[in-house]
């Protein structure tokens, strides 16, 4: 009888593990332990004050206005297409192979825009009122894309928020820097040059990763602090590409990453070791 209970708890475990496993992130195995570099490319857009935008794509555009001023906003999406083990240890692709796709979107305020010593300084807030400036995605299929007619907006914004909710960020600092604040002179810049940078801090709010995240060190423009996340990345042309963006960027993310087990199997773990007490108990 003993040895029939125990045949019995070892096949619900050992069910209730692949049904774990089968529902488990495959992201959180891609990352290494420790600091890890996701890299790729965005792309982003401009909306004014008034609601109308540089490419003229709003639902109500009025005079074409392509300058970033206090007040505007600028809202696009991201690619993950790799993580590097800063330590050492190798590179994952995502997307491919079987494995997730990672992708974010993004939406902030110009807080302060000045010209100093012939460079555009700008600085960032989120600009939805709970703080989170950005929203980062896991999907089983992989589809960003960044390039496509003028009206293909909110489509190709899809492709980056169609998977389920990975983490949301809130803005420690975003600042950027650029040879003018006209964002379609940005878009235009002929490939390989660039027209800026940016350097971004950004906190945790939502941590649905299965990982624990720690702080990395971050240049915030006066010194260096701890945060989540910190990233940093150019401002490109198009190259002549059709698409509703304004203009595209590449990006870098650092995250202290230490693996944690997956919350279902501490939960049957914890099942299996209940049940075996009840039984000596009752036996």
């Amino acid at each position: 009888m003993k040895n029939t209970f125990k045949i019995q708890l070892a096949a619900v475990c050992l069910a209730a593990l692949g049904a774990v496993s089968a529902s488990a992130a495959p992201l959180a195995d891609s990352f290494f332990g420790g600091r890890n570099l996701l890299s790729d490319n965005s792309a982003e857009y401009l909306v004014n004050r008034d609601g109308s935008t540089c490419s003229g794509i709003s639902d109500t555009p009025t005079v074409r206005d392509c300058l970033v001023e206090q007040g505007d906003r600028l809202v696009g999406t991201f690619n993950i297409e790799s993580i590097e083990a800063l330590a050492g240890g190798g590179t994952n692709l995502l997307g491919t192979g079987g494995v997730n796709e990672l992708t974010g979107y993004f939406d902030v305020t110009v807080v302060g825009a000045a010209l100093v010593g012939g460079q555009w300084q700008f600085q960032f807030a989120a600009t939805d009122a709970s703080g989170i400036a950005v929203w980062m995605y896991e999907d089983t299929t992989p589809d960003y894309a960044r390039i496509g007619a003028p009206g293909s907006l909110a489509t190709l914004i899809g492709t980056a928020t169609d998977g389920s909710l990975w983490a949301t960020f809130s803005v420690g600092h975003w600042l950027a820097q650029a040879v003018s604040n006209n964002i379609a002179l940005i878009g235009a810049i002929p490939v390989p040059g660039n027209g800026g940078g940016f350097n971004v801090g950004l906190n945790v709010v939502t941590n649905n990763t299965l990982m624990t995240l720690g702080t990395v060190d971050c240049f915030n423009g006066v010194g260096i602090v701890q945060v989540t996340s910190c990233g940093s990345g150019s401002l490109l042309g198009k190259n002549g590409a059709t698409s509703p963006f304004d203009s595209f960027d590449d990006v870098n993310f650092t995250l202290n990453v230490q693996k944690v087990p997956v919350p279902g199997i501490v939960v049957l773990l914890g099942l299996g070791l209940g049940l075996l007490g009840f039984k000596r108990r009752v036996g």
